[in-house]
């Protein structure tokens, strides 16, 4: 599977792409207290925007129906290292599967820049999670490249998180 990430300010995102939005696994998500916004394209086609980022699924679970939140965790990492990254990234997503009903870790066709897409029926829910868990070193919410079960020279940067709430 195919996604498709399109970023600008909302209002011209969903306006743009307000028929879309309707009749394709198109999901509009704004940036937490921020007029900026992401669209994300989930398909085995080809990509309905113009020049979007480009990423294929490397592990999923679940869906978007009556979900409102979103975390995104963007992780640089070197491409030599891609290989073990995914293979830690996958046995950490199996620890926690059955406390987080809907992710997606995505490879990036371009560039170096994973992404760990965690989706919550509300945010009350991600900060509730966040909180019993606040000792897991989770690629859902920590931070890798900052001495984490992950720390090596596997990254390019700094990770950082993304909180989005998602459009109805």
């Amino acid at each position: 599977m195919n996604i498709y990430l399109a970023s600008g300010t909302y209002d011209f995102l969903v306006k743009k792409y307000a028929k879309q939005i309707d009749q394709q696994s198109l999901i509009a998500m704004q940036v937490y207290g921020d007029e900026n916004a992401v669209l994300l394209h989930e398909t085995s086609g080809p990509s309905i925007f113009a020049a979007p980022r480009k990423y294929e699924t490397v592990f999923d679970k679940g869906d978007f129906t009556d979900k409102k939140y979103a975390v995104m965790n963007h992780i640089p990492v070197t491409d030599e290292h891609k290989p073990l990254f995914e293979q830690n990234i996958k046995r950490s997503l199996e620890q926690i599967d059955s406390q987080i009903s809907t992710y997606r870790f995505i490879r990036p066709l371009k560039g170096d820049t994973y992404i760990i897409l965690s989706v919550w029926a509300e945010r009350k829910d991600f900060i509730i999670w966040k909180q019993k868990n606040s000792t897991l070193d989770s690629p859902i919410t920590g931070d890798p490249t900052n001495g984490g079960i992950f720390q090596h020279a596997m990254f390019n940067g700094k990770a950082y998180l993304l909180e989005l709430t998602i459009s109805s």
